[in-house]
């Protein structure tokens, strides 16, 4: 691996696009998974009836 000599080629190693990316994908998966959950329960209200609401 080679030695970082300068913050400029540290930034360049790490471009702040692809650490955007990264983050919009991670805040992107994590929304479906609240999405997900949030059906499941949904379903799970419908599958108990009224009577155990």
């Amino acid at each position: 691996m080679p030695k970082l000599n300068s913050p400029r080629q540290a930034l360049r190693e790490h471009s702040p696009s692809s650490w955007l990316q990264q983050t919009l994908w991670l805040s992107e998966e994590r929304r479906e998974k609240m999405e997900e959950k949030r059906r499941e329960q949904r379903e799970d209200r419908r599958n108990k009836g009224p009577k155990s609401v």
